[in-house]
């Protein structure tokens, strides 16, 4: 019977800890009366009676399922926590799709994509917002496949985060990439980090110059965009 127990106490510590891992079920929900010894105290009341009208059949089974599971989501979940934390850069500021998949320990880039839209705003003699919007929105999931294939197969439920381009930029394009980072942050509950475009440029110094440090003098010329 001890035994029942222990597994039952273990059984329900993990069910809590994976539901609010998950925000499927916040326990928060169900305790706003009652304290968590009190909660478990009555399941295993509930539990003991069960067993003691002679059918533990009926509690055994679906608890050493869902245990199985929760186990089985415990194990993937620190096994993801050791693998290398890998972050997913969206750029879409003006009129090229850029994608990057880089390693955040220590800012390797694994893989990049771009779609250049630049032969078809030459025949129209410049860029139209619109038009540029669009040529996002067609190439964007596209890129962010063949960037995470490129890497190695990897997966979007294997990223630690999102980083995408926030400003300056052409409003239009800005929006198709943040509007997508949105998604995959919803889909893989993964963070969002806003990059600010200009601060970008200057800070690409430090993939070419391994020995730069804070602070440094940049000069950064834009022909296109301005930001305060």
């Amino acid at each position: 019977m001890a035994a029942h127990v222990i597994k039952f106490c273990h059984f329900f510590w993990l069910l809590k800890h994976w539901l609010d891992d998950h925000s499927l079920f916040p326990i928060s929900l169900i305790t706003n009366e009652l304290s968590f010894l009190e909660l478990i105290f009555k399941l295993l009341l509930l539990l003991l009676l069960v067993m003691f009208l002679g059918r533990p059949s009926l509690v055994q089974l679906p608890f050493r399922a869902l245990f199985r599971c929760l186990h089985s989501s415990s194990h993937h979940h620190q096994h993801q926590q050791q693998q290398p934390k890998l972050v997913l850069g969206i750029e879409t500021s003006c009129d090229d799709t850029g994608i990057a998949l880089l390693r955040a320990s220590d800012g390797a880039i694994l893989a990049e994509v771009t779609a250049s839209q630049t032969a078809l705003h030459v025949s129209n003699g410049g860029i139209i917002p619109p038009v540029a919007r669009d040529l996002h929105r067609s190439a964007i999931d596209r890129c962010v496949g063949e960037c995470l294939k490129t890497a190695g197969d990897i997966s979007a439920r294997d990223l630690a985060a999102v980083a995408v381009t926030l400003r300056p930029g052409l409003s239009l394009s800005l929006l198709v990439g943040c509007q997508y980072a949105k998604k995959l942050s919803a889909k893989y509950r993964l963070p969002v980090v806003p990059i600010h475009h200009m601060e970008a440029h200057a800070l690409t110094a430090m993939l070419q110059y391994d020995q730069l440090r804070f602070p440094f003098l940049c000069l950064l010329i834009s022909g296109l965009l301005c930001s305060k």
